[in-house]
Protein backbone atom coordinates (compact mmCIF):
# COMPACT_ATOMS: atom_id res chain seq x y z
CA UNK A 1 0.00 0.00 0.00
CA UNK A 2 1.47 3.55 -1.16
CA UNK A 3 2.07 6.07 2.02
CA UNK A 4 -0.09 9.03 1.44
CA UNK A 5 0.63 12.32 3.76
CA UNK A 6 -2.34 14.23 4.82
CA UNK A 7 -1.37 18.11 4.13
CA UNK A 8 -1.57 18.94 7.89
CA UNK A 9 0.96 16.27 8.89
CA UNK A 10 4.79 16.63 8.80
CA UNK A 11 6.06 13.65 6.70
CA UNK A 12 9.88 12.96 5.96
CA UNK A 13 10.24 13.18 2.49
CA UNK A 14 9.26 16.94 2.41
CA UNK A 15 12.57 18.42 2.19
CA UNK A 16 12.38 21.97 4.19
CA UNK A 17 14.55 25.16 5.26
CA UNK A 18 14.47 25.93 8.73
CA UNK A 19 11.44 24.84 11.17
CA UNK A 20 11.61 21.63 13.05
CA UNK A 21 12.84 18.24 11.28
CA UNK A 22 10.05 15.70 9.97
CA UNK A 23 12.07 12.44 11.34
CA UNK A 24 12.47 9.06 9.84
CA UNK A 25 12.25 7.17 12.60
CA UNK A 26 10.22 7.87 15.77
CA UNK A 27 12.87 6.07 17.85
CA UNK A 28 15.59 9.02 17.07
CA UNK A 29 14.29 12.18 17.58
CA UNK A 30 16.95 13.96 19.32
CA UNK A 31 18.15 17.64 18.43
CA UNK A 32 21.64 17.80 18.60
CA UNK A 33 24.10 20.19 20.66
CA UNK A 34 26.79 22.44 19.91
CA UNK A 35 30.24 21.18 20.42
CA UNK A 36 31.11 24.58 21.45
CA UNK A 37 28.69 25.85 23.49
CA UNK A 38 26.42 22.76 24.14
CA UNK A 39 24.13 24.19 23.43
CA UNK A 40 20.74 22.96 21.07
CA UNK A 41 21.02 23.33 17.69
CA UNK A 42 18.57 24.56 14.96
CA UNK A 43 17.56 23.07 11.95
CA UNK A 44 19.28 24.43 8.86
CA UNK A 45 17.62 22.18 5.91
CA UNK A 46 16.20 19.03 5.71
CA UNK A 47 16.88 16.86 2.74
CA UNK A 48 14.87 13.87 1.33
CA UNK A 49 17.97 12.71 -0.80
CA UNK A 50 16.46 8.76 -2.07
CA UNK A 51 19.10 6.57 -3.79
CA UNK A 52 18.51 5.46 -6.85
CA UNK A 53 17.62 1.86 -7.04
CA UNK A 54 17.53 1.32 -3.77
CA UNK A 55 15.58 0.06 -1.05
CA UNK A 56 15.75 2.56 1.83
CA UNK A 57 13.87 6.24 2.00
CA UNK A 58 17.30 8.35 3.00
CA UNK A 59 17.14 11.76 4.88
CA UNK A 60 19.95 14.28 5.54
CA UNK A 61 19.19 16.65 8.52
CA UNK A 62 21.46 19.54 8.40
CA UNK A 63 21.69 21.34 11.84
CA UNK A 64 23.80 24.86 13.35
CA UNK A 65 24.53 26.65 16.32
CA UNK A 66 23.01 30.28 16.06
CA UNK A 67 24.99 31.33 18.80
CA UNK A 68 27.15 34.36 17.43
CA UNK A 69 30.44 32.65 19.24
CA UNK A 70 30.24 29.50 17.42
CA UNK A 71 30.03 30.71 14.22
CA UNK A 72 32.73 29.29 11.56
CA UNK A 73 34.16 26.62 13.85
CA UNK A 74 33.35 23.14 12.40
CA UNK A 75 31.94 21.81 16.28
CA UNK A 76 29.05 24.18 15.36
CA UNK A 77 27.62 22.14 12.75
CA UNK A 78 25.96 18.34 12.58
CA UNK A 79 24.65 16.70 9.74
CA UNK A 80 22.64 13.59 10.45
CA UNK A 81 21.71 11.08 7.50
CA UNK A 82 19.12 8.38 8.56
CA UNK A 83 17.41 5.52 6.47
CA UNK A 84 14.35 3.88 6.70
CA UNK A 85 13.25 0.34 4.51
CA UNK A 86 10.73 1.22 1.84
CA UNK A 87 7.16 -0.51 2.93
CA UNK A 88 7.05 -0.69 -0.70
CA UNK A 89 8.76 -3.12 -3.14
CA UNK A 90 12.17 -3.42 -3.11
CA UNK A 91 13.01 -0.96 -5.90
CA UNK A 92 14.62 -2.48 -9.49
CA UNK A 93 17.94 -1.78 -10.66
CA UNK A 94 17.57 1.27 -13.62
CA UNK A 95 17.54 -0.49 -17.21
CA UNK A 96 20.78 0.70 -19.39
CA UNK A 97 19.26 3.52 -21.79
CA UNK A 98 20.89 4.24 -24.59
CA UNK A 99 21.78 8.40 -24.34
CA UNK A 100 21.49 9.98 -28.15
CA UNK A 101 25.02 11.46 -28.81
CA UNK A 102 24.99 15.30 -29.04
CA UNK A 103 25.35 16.35 -32.36
CA UNK A 104 28.66 18.35 -33.45
CA UNK A 105 26.89 21.60 -33.98
CA UNK A 106 24.73 21.36 -30.76
CA UNK A 107 26.67 24.56 -29.51
CA UNK A 108 25.17 26.21 -32.60
CA UNK A 109 29.05 26.44 -33.67
CA UNK A 110 28.54 25.59 -37.24
CA UNK A 111 24.53 27.11 -37.62
CA UNK A 112 25.48 30.15 -36.60
CA UNK A 113 27.51 33.46 -37.46
CA UNK A 114 27.70 34.47 -33.98
CA UNK A 115 27.23 38.25 -34.99
CA UNK A 116 30.33 38.68 -36.87
CA UNK A 117 30.50 41.20 -39.63
CA UNK A 118 26.49 41.67 -38.61
CA UNK A 119 25.01 45.44 -36.65
CA UNK A 120 23.69 43.26 -33.93
CA UNK A 121 22.70 46.53 -32.28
Amino acid sequence: EPITKSPSVPYFTDSLLGGSPHWLSANYQQTPVCGVCGGAMTLITQIYAPLVASPHHRVLHVFACVVSSCQNKSESWCVIRSLAECQTETAAPLEDTPVEQPQQDDWGVESDDWGVGGDDW
